[in-house]
């Protein structure tokens, strides 16, 4: 008897393990700068769960040799820029080429974070937005979490907001522990 009480402490001990798999739903992909020029197409192939995770493993991308002017990403679910340590580096070498343009299905409840990365020398004299924002609902979010912008010129962040009547108390930006140098 003894025996069949603890095959049945196996058995749920697996299936609460399996529950707990299926309940944390996220994608985790690891971005090289080699594969930098890919990044829209990473995100826009692999939003299909919850939450999209893109680790920064390495110490420098060079935003520079972006081929095009900028990614534009249509948030769907959750995505996370998440830098390794603290000195994952964003540079742009003065040029505006990696411009990123963010625009958020309606009231999807969706985040975007970035959390520590060094966004610097941006340059743009023509009015473009490092970060351009389309957002229509305030229940969409954009976060930046131990991040530093240094030595950029002209304009980091652009706002297109359409016309919403305001649902809750919070910030739709958010900037937690950041330096602006």
């Amino acid at each position: 008897m003894l025996k069949i009480y603890k095959y049945i402490y196996y058995i749920y001990i697996i299936l609460f393990t399996l529950r707990k798999i299926n309940l944390i739903n996220a994608i985790e992909i690891n971005i090289k700068n080699d594969n930098i020029n890919n990044l829209e197409d990473i995100i826009y192939h692999n939003q299909n769960e919850d939450n999209l995770i893109l680790h920064f493993n390495e110490n420098y991308y060079d935003m520079s040799n972006i081929s095009f002017k900028g990614f534009n990403i249509t948030v769907i679910s959750n995505i996370t820029f998440l830098g390794y340590k603290e000195n994952i580096i964003f540079d742009f070498k003065n040029k505006s080429n990696g411009l990123i343009n963010i625009s958020y299905s309606e009231n999807s409840g969706n985040t975007v974070l970035f959390e520590n990365i060094i966004f610097k020398n941006y340059f743009d004299p023509s009015t473009r937005h490092m970060f351009t924002i389309n957002i229509d609902s305030d229940t969409n979010y954009l976060k930046f979490k131990n991040c530093t912008f240094t030595d950029n010129q002209y304009f980091i962040f652009g706002f297109n907001v359409y016309s919403f009547q305001p649902s809750n108390q919070d910030y739709f930006v958010s900037f937690d522990e950041c330096k602006f140098l």
